[in-house]
């Protein structure tokens, strides 16, 4: 605790980013509990990355997935319209539908 994994993480991401165009998109795959401060780090430290929080009741992840995850005009599934989603492991893998038609770049 207090190490700055989570910045770490976070400056990594950016920099694949942006000074190595890897494009995306990275899935950060956390404890329930420490979501909040990951997406609260990507805002400070990230703000020009487009963040998604993948948490929620059975009945609000799929309006998470239709409204975030895709744009409108995209014919190819696999292209996100989110450079992060963030999620917890319980959800992974009860959702793995979700998950698995999407090429990862990077998984932490």
């Amino acid at each position: 605790m207090g190490l700055g994994k989570t910045i770490q993480s976070i400056t990594f991401i950016a920099s694949l980013k942006e000074n190595e165009k890897v494009r995306g998109p990275f899935l950060i795959i956390g404890p329930l509990s420490t979501i909040p401060n990951w997406d609260r780090e990507f805002r400070t430290w990230a703000p020009h990355l487009n963040v998604v929080t993948y948490v929620g009741s059975q009945d609000s992840r799929p309006l998470i997935k239709e409204y975030e995850f895709y744009d409108e005009s995209s014919t190819d599934k696999g292209d996100v319209k989110f450079d992060v989603l963030l999620t917890s492991y319980e959800l992974v893998t009860k959702d793995t539908s979700v998950f698995k038609p999407i090429t990862w770049e990077v998984r932490i």
